[in-house]
């Protein structure tokens, strides 16, 4: 007899596994059209010589073969300039406070498929579930102002702690991530860790959630409030 899925929060691994193969698939797509982006640019910048050095023997009356030689060079720098540049960037550790909110929850994702493989199986599912947290409570999140003590405690949580956590396990050789140390093991305590960071990550998601649902309440008490005012104004001017 087969022993049930482990559930995480709700979500089963196969369920976590479908979600981060939807999202790989996405950033999959956005590559793509950052690269094609980018190639446009290139073929718009190498076009941009030609132009310009054919309007220039037009008027020159020709060119030399030294000038020929200059402005196919020319062409093939500019389009592997703008075919390689701007790069897409990964988290970086020591500049993610400079970030802002909704910039560091794209690449928090980033770099956590970036290091998915380097984790073990356990501590992948709980970086799956991380990841599904994030993309669910990103619209809350973003709307946070940059000076929001909330907002400052997102950028150190996932900015700071986040990628320390997996730092810390990533640079402990494989053969000692599954011998006891202080109480537990290596992956166990990166697996302790990754809920943590995703259970706070929850807390304060559904905190911003609540504090959203109550401003639309509000919201709508008053318009139904206005309404019902503008309608006995009506009906007594009649």
């Amino acid at each position: 007899m087969q022993d049930p899925p482990t559930v995480l929060h709700g979500l089963t691994p196969r369920e976590l596994r479908r979600l981060r193969s939807r999202r790989l698939s996405k950033a999959r797509g956005q590559r793509w059209r950052h690269r094609l982006r980018r190639l446009k640019r290139a073929s718009l910048a190498s076009s941009a010589i030609l132009v310009a050095v054919a309007v220039q023997a037009i008027l020159t009356d020709g060119l030399g073969a030294a000038e020929v030689i200059c402005t196919f060079f020319a062409m093939i720098a500019a389009f592997m300039v703008f075919a390689i540049y701007p790069r897409t960037r990964t988290l970086a550790v020591n500049k993610a406070g400079a970030m802002d909110l909704s910039g560091l929850l794209g690449q928090t994702q980033v770099w956590l498929d970036s290091q998915h493989r380097l984790l073990p199986p356990p501590a992948q599912e709980m970086v799956d579930l991380l990841q599904v947290r994030i993309e669910e409570f990103a619209p809350q999140l973003c709307r946070l102002e940059a000076n929001d003590p909330v907002a400052n405690h997102v950028q150190r949580l996932l900015g700071e702690d986040l990628p320390a956590l997996v730092g810390s396990y990533t640079s402990i050789p494989d053969a000692l991530t599954r011998q006891q140390h202080a109480g537990s093991t290596p992956i166990e305590q990166l697996q302790a860790g990754l809920a943590s960071v995703t259970r706070e990550l929850e807390r304060i998601g559904t905190a911003a959630a609540a504090g959203q649902l109550d401003a639309l309440a509000i919201r709508s008490r008053y318009l139904d409030a206005r309404g019902k005012a503008i309608g006995l104004a009506d009906r007594r001017e009649n």
